[in-house]
Formats: C-alpha cells, sequence, structure tokens
C-alpha cells in the first residue's frame, strides 16, 4: 500500500537567486532538448513544442519551460518532480532547501569535545582528524541527496491507543533496518500476539511539513527478519537491530511514484570503525513532543567520542523517535545505527558487529 500526500503550491513565480538556481539546476539535470522534452511532457504533462522547439537553444527552452509553469502556479511541482528526476543534484537540492521543501543539512552542528588540545598550537590551521578526509562538497550533498530519499518514518499504535516511532532506512529495495526497540512493542513477548504489517506505517520523504508523504506498510505476516534485542534472554547486551520487511519494493519504484524519476535505491552500509574526533551525521525523524508526532526529517552533526567495534559513542544530537536512524560518516557511508542516547554521549551500534551477527545466524545476505 503506498498512499501519496500532496504537496502545497506557491503563489507567484520565482525571483531573484531562487530562479537562477533553478535554472541552473534544470540545465545540468536535462542537458539535452530531448530529455527537457520527455521530462516536460511526461512528467509535467507541458509540451514545450507549443511554444518553441529544439533549435531554440537548450536555455531558451528552460525559460519556456519554467515560464510556463509560473503561469499554471505550478513552481513547486517543477522543483519537486525534477529532483525526483535526479535526487543527487546539489543545485535542485539547493532550491528545495530555498523553498522550504528539504532541510537545511547544516542547522545543527556541535563542536568536537577536546578538539582544540589536537591543534597544531604553532598554526591556525591544521588536520585534526585524518580519517575525516577533506570530502567534494557536491559530491557530499549529492550523497546526502540520494539518503534524503531511502531514510523513513515508523510508527504505529498500540491496543492501548499509545503510538510508538522511531526512524529506519532502506538496505534492500523491500528491507528497512531499524532499532529492535523500535518494533518490539509491536510483537512477543510485549504483545500476546504480533501486529499485522499493515498496522505499521513507513513513511518517506517526510523532508518537511508540507512534504508529499509517501505512505508503505510492513508485509502482512512474517515481517520480522531477523533481529537481535537490546537485552538478550541471557541478560548480555544485545546490538539492537531489526530488519523488517515492506509489503513493497520501495527501493525499487520511483520516487514520488511519478513515471521517469529516479528509482528510490537503498544504503549499503560499510565496515568502518571510526577514531575519535571523526565527524559523524545522522538523519532522523525525532519525536516532536509539542506538535505529539514524528518531526520531518533532521540531519544532526557531531563527532565520535570514542569507539570499540561494537559501539561508537558520539555527539550527534538526537531526540526520542531518532533510534534507528542511520549514522553517517565524512564519506556519506553508513557506518552504524543510531541506538540511544545519554545526557554526554549518544551511542550508535557499529554496522561491522550487526554484519557479524548478522553471518552468525547464516543472514550474511541480507546486509550487504
Amino acid at each position: 500500500m503506498i498512499d501519496r500526500q500532496d504537496f502545497k503550491q506557491m503563489c507567484g513565480p520565482l525571483k531573484g537567486s531562487e530562479r537562477r538556481k533553478l535554472r541552473q539546476g534544470i540545465y545540468s539535470a536535462f542537458q539535452t532538448y530531448d530529455e527537457l522534452h520527455r521530462f516536460a511532457q511526461e512528467v509535467l504533462e507541458v509540451d514545450l513544442n507549443k511554444w518553441t522547439n529544439k533549435d531554440a537553444g537548450l536555455d531558451t527552452n528552460i525559460d519556456v519551460l519554467m515560464r510556463q509553469m509560473d503561469q499554471e502556479d505550478k513552481v513547486m511541482q517543477l522543483v519537486s518532480s525534477a529532483r525526483a528526476e535526479r535526487p543527487g543534484n546539489p543545485a535542485l537540492r539547493e532550491v528545495e532547501e530555498l523553498l522550504s521543501l528539504t532541510f537545511s543539512p547544516f542547522a545543527d552542528v556541535q563542536d568536537a569535545p577536546g578538539i582544540q588540545t589536537n591543534k597544531d598550537r604553532a598554526s591556525v590551521e591544521s588536520i585534526i582528524v585524518a580519517a575525516a578526509g577533506f570530502a567534494s562538497a557536491d559530491d557530499f550533498v549529492s550523497r546526502l541527496g540520494q539518503a534524503e530519499f531511502q531514510v523513513c518514518c515508523i510508527s504505529y499504535s498500540l491496543p492501548g491507543g499509545q503510538k510508538t516511532y522511531g526512524t529506519g532506512f532502506l538496505i534492500a529495495n523491500d528491507l528497512v533496518l531499524t532499532n529492535h526497540h523500535v518494533i518490539e512493542y509491536a510483537c512477543a513477548p510485549m504483545l500476546p500476539f504480533t501486529l499485522s504489517g499493515n498496522s505499521i506505517e513507513v513513511g518517506f520523504d517526510y523532508r518537511t511539513l508540507t512534504s508529499p508523504i509517501e505512505k508503505a506498510s510492513l508485509s502482512e505476516a512474517n515481517w520480522l527478519v531477523a533481529s537481535d534485542p537490546m537485552l538478550r534472554a541471557d541478560s548480555s547486551k544485545g546490538l539492537d537491530y531489526a530488519i523488517l520487511k515492506l509489503a513493497s519494493n520501495m527501493g525499487a519504484a520511483r520516487i514520488g511514484a511519478v513515471s521517469g524519476a529516479a528509482t528510490r535505491g537503498y544504503l549499503s552500509p560499510v565496515v568502518h570503525d571510526p577514531a575519535p574526533h571523526e565527524p559523524v551525521m545522522i538523519l532522523q525523524h525525532p519525536f516532536d513532543v509539542l506538535a505529539g508526532r514524528a518531526s520531518p526529517m533532521r540531519l544532526t552533526i557531531g563527532f565520535v567520542t570514542s569507539s570499540d567495534g561494537i559501539e561508537i559513542r558520539h555527539t550527534a544530537n538526537t531526540l526520542r523517535g531518532s533510534s534507528g536512524a542511520p549514522v553517517f560518516n565524512a564519506s556519506c557511508e553508513v557506518i552504524g545505527l543510531h541506538h540511544w542516547g545519554d545526557t554526554e554521549f549518544n551511542v550508535a551500534k557499529n554496522m561491522r558487529a550487526i554484519k557479524q551477527d548478522l553471518a552468525s545466524k547464516g543472514l550474511a545476505s541480507l546486509l550487504v
């Protein structure tokens, strides 16, 4: 089941820097007339041949398309549809950010504790953490742009009416990885029965309060594919992960269910043991206490305080509802699964440990 919510339109044409950025984004995304014409006709239902032709040149045709969408008050549709076709396009993502169609990626950054003591005091500039490297800005934003469409919000109601929230992310076309404690109240032993998968909602693309949301659900039965609890039966500490099976192949579906859009894809976690002070980022849906529901997607950035191959302690901000979120390194690779937070540090489970646990159960193919 997929339930798509529509977004609001804007009044009036884009102006100034927003218009210039959109023009740059469209130009970089659709570099030939044939590509632009196909996008306009199939996705936007606009026939450019009514007002222009191929010989007019790509610049002119982009101006014609933007002017026509302005007149029909469909600028938001133009922006979101172009981004759906090219989710990794940095210029289009910037336009979405300017129009509040997605979140600001650097709104929440913390200093690394003790980082000042590692600086070369003889120089203002120095390499603090060699493992962090120097990522290309466009490459980073492109990877982040792809990941935005692969992270989801998980929610379900308990028999008493209380609602549970968490974050998860696609690791295959039909598999989502999250914390076990996010879904433990949906099955035994917390319940005398297991909730039907269609009672557990998985929402994608919830990036702002007005974002269109792709709503999916889990398989009706046998939706818990693999897991390890937070506390095992022998009282030892578990890895707190759960792999859930979706009722549909969301990773293979086109973003926004729009013909011609890019397929959503999924994240492929890597084995990486981060060094102290190495930056980490978390894409998450923290719980909004005032609104009583999950927040739109947020990216928080912090630094590793310690890592032992099983747990990664870090300083990136999280809240209830952030459980099950992917933890990225500076190269936008998933290296951990957010687990829980404390007043002094937050904890993620290292992907190395999760992969090893799956391999010990003969399930290594679930997380490759």
